[in-house]
C-alpha cells in the first residue's frame, strides 16, 4: 500500500510539472466520459433503478397477451379479478390503468368556481398502495369497500405535489373534498413525497379506487364488464418462499383455464410475468432501445477520445526514456515499471471522470428540457446515485487501462543501453512508437468515420421526415381539446355545447374554418381501430381480416383540416343520430372494394357483432399519416360525430393569420359557454407535429452532436500526429531544406504520410459503417441505412476537416529556417 501511494503522489507531482498534457487529457476524458454518464442517467430510473419500495425484488409485472402476437399487453378488469382471487403465489395482485385526465376544480373561498384544469392521475384497485408496500405521508390508503361497489365511495389520493402546488401544503386537507369531473371527492390521503412511479416517466397527481371508474372515465363505464378491453397494467407480489419460475408455471395454468372458460374473449391467451425492473424494457421498448443506441456511439467517442491520449501519451513517453532507463537500471524490474505508469494513467482517467460527472449533470438537464410535445408532464429523477457513480468509476478505470497500456508497453520495452546513451531526445525505437500511433490515428478516423455517416443519417432521415405528405395542411392550424364528459355531460348535452361552440367558432373574425375531431391524426395513441367487413364479400377468417382504423369528425372537419376531398360528399349536419349510418374512408381502405371500382354507396362495417351497423360510405379523402411518419399506408374509416358521440373533441381551426392570436380566444369562448369545463392542450398544428418529428429531430441532434464530437477529437489526432513527425524530423527537414528542397516538397513530405492514414481509416470507417449502418433502418424515415449520398458525403467532409488539420504542421515544415532546425538537433 506504501509503494501504491508512492506511485499515486508521485504521478500527480508528473501531472501537475505538465499541467498543458493534464489539462487536455482530462477536458478530453471528461467529454466522453460524462456523455456517456448523462446517458446512462437517463436510462438508469427507466431500466435499472428499482422502485423505492419494500422487498423490490418480490415485486413482480404481469401482463396479458396472445401467443404469436403482443403477448406483453395489458389485462382486462374481469380476468383480473378472477387471477387475484385464485393465484396462490401471490400475497396480492393489484392494478392500474394510467394516464387518466381529470378535470379538477378547487373553488374559492367565497364559494365561487375557480379555474378548472386537467390534473393526470390513476384509477388503481384498492389494495394498490399496500400491494406496492407505501404508506401516505397524511391520512390512510384506501379501504376494502371503498373498491367493492361501483360508483359509492368517491375517494381520492392527492400526490404529495399536487397538496403542495394546488391545495397549499394544508396539512388538514385530509377529510376535504376535491371536485373532479364535476363530482366531489373526499381526500382520505397525500402520498408520500417519494411515492414510486409504477408507469416511469410519467408522474400520478392523484388515485381514485377502481370502483368508481365510471366518474372517472365518463363514456367507458363498460370497462369493468367487459373481458376483451384490455387497460389494466397488473403487479403482484410474490410470496415469500415462492419462485419466479413457480408463479410462471401456475399463470400458465391460468391462461388456458381462461381460455377454456372464455374462448372468445381470451384466445391464445398468454400471461407472461416478470420482475419489476425486468418488465421496463418492455414498457418502454423504443426508448431503451433509442438509450442504448446513443450510449454506444458516445462509447465510440469516448474510444476517440482514449486513443487521442494513448497518442500523447505514446509521445510524452520519448521524453522519458532515459527516466525509465535509470529506474530500470538501479533495479526497478518492468512490473515495477507498468504499475508507475499505468497509475499516471488511472490518475488522469479518474479526474476525467471526476469532472465528466459535473459535464453529465449538466447534459442530463440540457437533455430533460428536450421532452417531447404532450400534454402530460414527464417527470424523471436522473439524479446521480451510486449506480450512475459505480458506472462512471466503471467507465473511467476502463478508459485508464485502455489509454494507458499500449503506451506503458511501448515504454517498458526499450534497450537500457541505447536509452542511457541517447537519453531523451534519442530515436531508439521511435519507429516502433510511430507505428503505434499509426494505429490509433487510423482507428480514430475510421470511427469517426462510422459517427460522422451515422449522424449523416439521421439528418438525411429528418430532412425526409419533413417532406413526408402527412396527408393535410399544417399550416395556420390551431389545436385545442375539450372533453365535456369529465363536466358531466350526457350525450345529449354534448352534442348540443359542442355544436354551440363550433357556431361560436365560426362566427370569429379571421376563422376559415372550424371543426372537431376525436383523435388528431399523428398525436399519441389512436381512437379505435376494428376488423374490415366488406357486404357481400366472401367469407374469411376473423384474423385473417385486415384492421381499419377510424375516428369521429364533425362536418367541414377536411376543409378545417385542407384535407383533399376526391369522391363523394363530407359530413353534414343532417348525419346525426337516428339517421343511416355513413362514413368516408381514404384511399388506402378504398381500395379494399376492389382497384378501379368506387366504394361510393357500398357498405362495411367494423365488427361481425349482430349489433354492428353497417356504415355506407359517402366519400373518399386522401392518404394520409395517422399514427407516425414512418408508418405504411394505413385503411383510416372517419365516422359523423353527430352520429357517434364522443366526449373528448379536439378543436381544429384554420385561420387567416396567426393561429397564436386565437388561444385565448378558444378559451374565452368555452369560460362562457361553461366556467368549470377546462380548455387543454392548446398548440399550433406545427407544434403538434413535433410530436411525430420528436423521435427524428432528437436522434438527429444526438448522433450530430456525438459525430462532430468524435470528428473533433479524430482530427485532433490527426494534427498530433503530423505535428509530432515535424518535430521527429526536424533535422531530416532541415539538411533538405539546406540541400536545396522547395517548399511544396516539404509539405508533401508531411501530407504523405497523413493522406496514407486517412485513406486507411477512410477504407475501414466505411466497411464498418456499411456493415453496421443497417442495423438502423427502423429509425429512419425515407431512407434505408445504406443512402449513398450520406456514405459520399461523409467521406468529403472528413477528407476536408483532415485538410485543415494537416495544413497548420506541413505549413510549419515548410517554412523552417534550416539553419536553426541543425542547430536544434
Amino acid at each position: 500500500m506504501s509503494i501504491f501511494l508512492q506511485d499515486i503522489r508521485y504521478g500527480l507531482r508528473a501531472l501537475l510539472r505538465q499541467r498543458g498534457f493534464a489539462t487536455i487529457a482530462v477536458l478530453t476524458l471528461a467529454l466522453g466520459i460524462g456523455a456517456n454518464s448523462a446517458i446512462f442517467s437517463l436510462l438508469n430510473p427507466l431500466i435499472f433503478r428499482p422502485l423505492r419500495v419494500p422487498d423490490p425484488e418480490r415485486l413482480c409485472r404481469v401482463f396479458s397477451g396472445r401467443s404469436g402476437g403482443n403477448v406483453y399487453g395489458r389485462m382486462s378488469y374481469l380476468n383480473y379479478t378472477d387471477l387475484r382471487t385464485e393465484l396462490q403465489t401471490f400475497t396480492s395482485l393489484a392494478a392500474s390503468s394510467w394516464p387518466v385526465p381529470f378535470s379538477m376544480g378547487l373553488g374559492n373561498r367565497q364559494g365561487g368556481p375557480s379555474q378548472t384544469e386537467v390534473v393526470w392521475g390513476a384509477v388503481v384497485s384498492g389494495n394498490y398502495f399496500t400491494t406496492l408496500g407505501v404508506q401516505p405521508a397524511l391520512g390512510r390508503s384506501f379501504l376494502s369497500d371503498e373498491d367493492s361497489v361501483p360508483d359509492a365511495r368517491p375517494v381520492v389520493i392527492v400526490s404529495h405535489r399536487l397538496w403542495q402546488t394546488k391545495l397549499a401544503a394544508n396539512p388538514l386537507i385530509v377529510g376535504q373534498t376535491l371536485r373532479l369531473n364535476s363530482r366531489e371527492f373526499t381526500i382520505i390521503g397525500v402520498a408520500a413525497s417519494h411515492m414510486p412511479q409504477t408507469e416511469p416517466p410519467f408522474p400520478a397527481d392523484l388515485w381514485v379506487p377502481m370502483m368508481m371508474q365510471a366518474q372517472a372515465m365518463p363514456g367507458q363505464a363498460h370497462k369493468l364488464a367487459s373481458r376483451s378491453e384490455t387497460w389494466l397494467s397488473v403487479f403482484g407480489r410474490l410470496r415469500p418462499e415462492v419462485t419466479l419460475a413457480r408463479a410462471r408455471a401456475e399463470l400458465d395454468t391460468w391462461a388456458r383455464r381462461l381460455e377454456q372458460s372464455y374462448p372468445v374473449e381470451n384466445r391464445h391467451l398468454v400471461l407472461p410475468v416478470l420482475t419489476e425492473q425486468d418488465s421496463r424494457t418492455r414498457q418502454i421498448p423504443g426508448v431503451a432501445a433509442l438509450g442504448w443506441g446513443v450510449l454506444g456511439v458516445l462509447a465510440l467517442v469516448l474510444l476517440i477520445a482514449c486513443a487521442n491520449i494513448a497518442s500523447l501519451l505514446l509521445a510524452r513517453s520519448l521524453a522519458r526514456r532515459r527516466e525509465l532507463a535509470i529506474r530500470a537500471s538501479l533495479g526497478a524490474n518492468r512490473a515495477r515499471l507498468v504499475r508507475q505508469l499505468l497509475t499516471e494513467s488511472l490518475l488522469i482517467s479518474l479526474l476525467g471522470g471526476l469532472c465528466g460527472l459535473a459535464v453529465a449533470s449538466a447534459v442530463t438537464r440540457g437533455l430533460l428540457a428536450m421532452t417531447p410535445p404532450l400534454p402530460i408532464e414527464i417527470s424523471l429523477d436522473a439524479s446521480i446515485d451510486l449506480r450512475v457513480l459505480l458506472f462512471t468509476l466503471a467507465v473511467s478505470l476502463g478508459s485508464g487501462l485502455l489509454l494507458g497500456i499500449l503506451p506503458t508497453l511501448r515504454s517498458v520495452k526499450q534497450d537500457l543501453t541505447s536509452a542511457l546513451k541517447t537519453g531523451d531526445t534519442g530515436t531508439g525505437g521511435i519507429h516502433t512508437r510511430m507505428l503505434a500511433r499509426d494505429v490509433l490515428v487510423v482507428g480514430q478516423v475510421a470511427v469517426s468515420l462510422v459517427l460522422l455517416i451515422t449522424a449523416g443519417l439521421c439528418v438525411r432521415s429528418l430532412q425526409q421526415a419533413q417532406l413526408i405528405s402527412v396527408g393535410f395542411d399544417p399550416q395556420n392550424r390551431l389545436l385545442a381539446a375539450v372533453d365535456v364528459g369529465r363536466a358531466g355531460y350526457s350525450q345529449e348535452q354534448g352534442v348540443t355545447f359542442q355544436s354551440r361552440l363550433l357556431e361560436d367558432v365560426r362566427a370569429l373574425p379571421g376563422i376559415v374554418g372550424a371543426s372537431f375531431t376525436a383523435h388528431p391524426q399523428l398525436g399519441p395513441g389512436y381512437l379505435g381501430d376494428g376488423r374490415l367487413y366488406v357486404e357481400g364479400e366472401a367469407p374469411m377468417p376473423d384474423d385473417r381480416r385486415p384492421v381499419v382504423y377510424y375516428d369521429k369528425v364533425a362536418p367541414r372537419y377536411f376543409e378545417a383540416m385542407g384535407t383533399p376531398l376526391l369522391s363523394g360528399r363530407d359530413f353534414t349536419e343532417q348525419d346525426r343520430a337516428g339517421t343511416r349510418p355513413v362514413g368516408i374512408v381514404n384511399q388506402t381502405l378504398a381500395r379494399s372494394f376492389g382497384r378501379g371500382e368506387s366504394p361510393l354507396g357500398k357498405r362495411l362495417r367494423l365488427s361481425n357483432a349482430p349489433a354492428a351497423p353497417w356504415i355506407e360510405i359517402v366519400g373518399v379523402v386522401a392518404d394520409g399519416k395517422y399514427h407516425s411518419l414512418g408508418e405504411p399506408s394505413q385503411r383510416h374509416l372517419y365516422l359523423p360525430s353527430l352520429q357517434n358521440f364522443h366526449s373528448a373533441m379536439t378543436l381544429v381551426l384554420h385561420t387567416s393569420g396567426d393561429p397564436h392570436s386565437y388561444m385565448q380566444m378558444v378559451r374565452l369562448l368555452v369560460q362562457k359557454l361553461d366556467p368549470d369545463l377546462p380548455v387543454t392542450d392548446v398548440r399550433t398544428m406545427n407544434e403538434h407535429l413535433g410530436f411525430a418529428l420528436y423521435p427524428a429531430r432528437t436522434t438527429a441532434l444526438l448522433f450530430t452532436i456525438s459525430g462532430v464530437l468524435g470528428l473533433l477529437l479524430a482530427m485532433i489526432g490527426v494534427y498530433g500526429l503530423l505535428a509530432f513527425v515535424v518535430r521527429q524530423r526536424t533535422r531530416e527537414v532541415g539538411i533538405r531544406l539546406a540541400l536545396g528542397a522547395r517548399s511544396h516538397d516539404v509539405v508533401w513530405l508531411v501530407l504523405r504520410k497523413g493522406i496514407w492514414l486517412l485513406a486507411l481509416g477512410l477504407g475501414l470507417g466505411l466497411v464498418a459503417a456499411y456493415a453496421t449502418t443497417g442495423l438502423m433502418a427502423g429509425f429512419l424515415y425515407g431512407i434505408d441505412g445504406r443512402d449513398a449520398l450520406t456514405f459520399a458525403a461523409a467521406p468529403l467532409f472528413l477528407l476536408l476537416a483532415a485538410v485543415v488539420a494537416t495544413a497548420v504542421p506541413a505549413r510549419q515544415a515548410s517554412r523552417m529556417d534550416p539553419v536553426v532546425a541543425l542547430r536544434a538537433e
